[in-house]
């Protein structure tokens, strides 16, 4: 008798349940790169600032290596607005033109 009513309630919602199970999972899965890319630009973001500060120490060698690095960071994200990565990627060529005008 139990199995019957069973049998009769996921024959009836099978396809429902499992819409509904599809739906949560590409759910999830489409927001995975964007936590991604979110976590990659905090991390842009926080090497760019702790290279704006060697640079205003004057440790020009560790403020290049940070620089760096955030240029790296900043090219793993591929999901993200590329034009907010175009215009980062011109904001560091830009410093780095400035300090080396400034240096000569």
């Amino acid at each position: 008798m139990i199995l019957w009513k069973l049998k009769k309630f996921y024959s009836k919602y099978l396809l429902t349940i499992l819409f509904l199970w599809l739906l949560s999972f590409t759910i999830i899965s489409c927001s995975k790169p964007a936590n991604r890319v979110k976590n990659e630009d905090k991390k842009y973001l926080e090497l760019i600032s702790l290279g704006d500060v060697e640079r205003d120490e004057g440790n020009y060698k560790n403020s290049e290596k940070y620089y760096e690095e955030a240029k790296k960071y900043l090219l793993k994200v591929e999901d993200g607005n590329d034009a907010e990565g175009i215009y980062y990627l011109m904001t560091i060529y830009y410093r780095g033109k400035i300090r080396v005008r400034f240096i000569a």
